[in-house]
């Protein structure tokens, strides 16, 4: 099983700025993961990778989607093309020798984290994959020396089953090597004999020098925070809290994120981390954020302010028909349907797909149309047979000035539902906005022939409107660009 941190970006890179879309469509992929959607979510991170070619962290989150899919020459070949780009990302060195290890190239492995631990000294997570690596290729006195460094910096209750296996490995290393020498002392010789294809004749290299750091940041295992670490939480707090008062609240999220990863047990830190989560409109992050403050022991008008914060997000939250913590599957369902008031449904859906079409009806009234798209991706992903799943789709992505896609989602609506209004009209606006007019044209045709009950009178109104629109272009002439 992956290690949960393996799906969350590592730190702020100095990548050229991102257009706001491959934004979107990147935060778009995450949300898929989360919902374990990974096909889509691979989509939605190509996406973003094309409208920002050098968006490393997109690029990173797809081979993470690749590895969970079982895919680890594309994830390699990921990982890849995002180091090209920036040499020093240490998550993707770690998740590439992750990816490597699956396909059993350990030589590469051991290349690969070394390099991270030469990035990331102070986590204990890269030790231990540097020491199987070594310990597969019969370089027992380096996986020894990892070994070792791993279990005297890990010290997370979470990790127990690592350091169990890493101490057996210790002790059958040191048997080893004690069997060598009392061999090669009976011998007189310097080197016991090999045994087998194993080679008895440890071999030593230096291990990067890790004293004083025992923070490890993907694996979570602080315990002991150095005043090194404390003092760059401060500075990255500082940072954090300054960024988010300009407005640049993006940037404040990247440098709260190393506060907090730099010490986990600041409860400051996460509280302003999620304050910039708030100030972004991520109130679920911010939540869930606030939400662990709460747990910690922290003084008392910490937990007052953190509370105030808890009780508005939740607000935001139930205003946006988002469940959060401690609120019930009816009550969502209820709030949700008030919100979007009556959707068409020719199917009966699965009550997660239900949830995420109410979610995106909610989304797409209050204008929020990728977050309206998000939740119908994980819909249609659940019920990619119903047709109102992708006519609601294709209304965002008309809404969103895009189209192509919509005129794509109109015509799987269609196909899906051959008999309903819906879809034509879909088709005929996605064509008029693509300046296919003649297509447009005959579809505004057919949608007012048609007799089934989706056909609203406000939509037969603004087809006739279009249909009188373009008779009289078609009359003045191709000049105006009506055929297509």
């Amino acid at each position: 099983m992956l290690p949960s941190w393996l799906l969350l970006s590592a730190a702020l890179l100095q990548t050229p700025a991102i257009p706001p879309q491959a934004t979107l469509e990147k935060e778009r992929g995450d949300n898929l993961v989360a919902a374990d959607q990974l096909e889509s979510a691979l989509r939605a991170y190509d996406t973003a990778i094309g409208l920002a070619p050098t968006f490393v962290e997109a690029m990173n989150q797809k081979g993470v989607t690749l590895v969970r899919l079982g895919r680890m020459e594309d994830a390699v070949a990921a990982f890849d093309k995002a180091l090209e780009l920036a040499p020093d990302y240490a998550m993707a060195h770690y998740n590439r020798g992750f990816a490597l290890k699956k396909l059993g190239r350990h030589d590469e492995v051991i290349r690969a984290f070394e390099k991270y631990i030469q990035l990331m000294p102070d986590d204990a997570g890269g030790y231990f994959q540097l020491a199987e690596g070594h310990y597969v290729k019969g370089n027992f006195d380096e996986a020894l020396q990892n070994y070792e460094r791993f279990v005297s910096m890990e010290k997370d209750p979470a990790q127990t089953k690592k350091i169990d296996h890493a101490n057996k490995r210790i002790a059958e290393l040191k048997d080893k090597k004690e069997k060598a020498a009392a061999a090669a002392a009976a011998s007189g010789a310097q080197t016991a004999a090999p045994q087998g294809n194993a080679p008895t004749a440890m071999r030593t290299k230096p291990v990067p020098d890790a004293s004083g750091l025992n923070a490890g940041v993907p694996s979570n295992s602080v315990l002991y925070i150095t005043p090194e670490r404390e003092s760059l939480c401060n500075a990255k707090m500082a940072e954090g809290v300054s960024l988010r008062s300009d407005g640049k609240g993006r940037d404040a999220v990247f440098a709260l994120q190393e506060a907090v990863q730099a010490n986990p047990k600041n409860m400051r830190a996460l509280y302003e981390l999620a304050e910039a989560y708030a100030s972004l409109d991520y109130f679920a992050q911010a939540a869930e954020r606030w939400e662990k403050v709460l747990e910690a022991d922290i003084p008392q008008a910490l937990r007052s302010q953190t509370k105030d914060k808890l009780e508005n997000a939740y607000r935001q939250l139930d205003a946006r028909g988002i469940p959060h913590k401690g609120s019930s599957q009816n009550t969502k369902v209820i709030q949700l349907q008030k919100k979007a008031g009556p959707v068409p449904q020719s199917k009966p859906m699965d009550p997660k797909a239900q949830e995420a079409f109410l979610k995106g009806t909610v989304l797409f009234n209050d204008k929020d149309y990728a977050g309206a798209i998000q939740q119908y991706d994980i819909a249609i992903v659940i019920h990619p047979d119903i047709s109102e799943l992708y006519s609601a789709r294709g209304s965002a992505w008309l809404a969103s000035n895009d189209p192509t896609r919509a005129l794509a989602d109109f015509s799987q609506a269609k196909q899906h539902g051959p008999a309903l209004a819906l879809p034509i009209y879909g088709i005929a606006e996605a064509n008029y906005a693509l300046e296919r007019f003649s297509d447009a044209l005959t579809n505004y045709e057919l949608f007012l022939q048609s007799t089934a009950a989706d056909a609203k009178e406000e939509m037969r109104a603004k087809a006739k409107a279009r249909i009188e629109q373009l008779k009289q272009r078609q009359n003045q002439g191709p000049q105006l660009n009506f055929s297509h």
